[in-house]
């Protein structure tokens, strides 16, 4: 995936300058907390 597709779906936040941070859900999806399938885009 694209960090587009990951900040439309909340794994990642766009700062602007093609810079991203990773967000709390996505820091939980890593760690294996978070269920890929409960994933939603945000648009």
């Amino acid at each position: 995936m694209r960090c587009r597709e990951l900040d439309d779906y909340g794994l990642l936040d766009n700062l602007g300058g093609g810079t991203y941070a990773i967000t709390e859900q996505g820091e939980r999806f890593l760690d294996g907390e978070y269920d890929a399938g409960d994933i939603e885009s945000r648009d």
